[in-house]
């Protein structure tokens, strides 16, 4: 089945935290999101797949951490986004905010692969990950307040 023409009310959506053992459909669904867009940045992009495994393993690291990273980095848990069985996007929850993000940042970071935009996939995203958020960090930390 191709979701490209499929709206999100046709499909099962749910989101999956990344693993260091995902494997190619989110390899490839990442090398087709540009590595910079809006904001959003895919460092996957580009990587070979041997780098991408390497990459999912820190990444999967850095989401169980709950203190800064390397002294500046805000830990963040990834989630992908799957239609069926297929993945569409990702998105980022970070733990908690520096004053810096707080001012000019936030805590979600989303975006969808290009063959799937313009159909309501990112407004789903994004109300999944709201709920994840509140679920696992807004409602036990001290930045709740900014999610209003």
């Amino acid at each position: 089945m191709s979701l490209i023409n499929t709206k999100p009310d046709k499909v099962n959506l749910r989101l999956k935290k990344l693993s260091a053992d995902d494997v190619h459909d989110i390899y490839n669904m990442l090398q087709s999101m540009p590595k910079d867009e809006n904001g959003l940045v895919n460092k996957a992009n580009g990587l070979s797949y041997e780098d991408f495994k390497t990459w999912l393993a820190a990444k999967q690291k850095e989401s169980e951490q709950t203190c800064l990273v390397d002294g500046w980095k805000v830990p963040s848990t990834t989630y992908w986004l799957y239609a069926d069985t297929f993945p569409v996007g990702f998105g980022n929850l970070r733990h908690f905010l520096t004053e810096t993000l707080s001012n000019a940042g936030g805590h979600i970071g989303y975006g969808i692969a290009p063959q799937y935009r313009g159909k309501g996939y990112g407004k789903e995203l994004l109300r999944l990950l709201l709920i994840e958020a509140k679920k696992n960090w807004f409602g036990k930390s001290s930045y709740h307040n900014t999610l209003r």
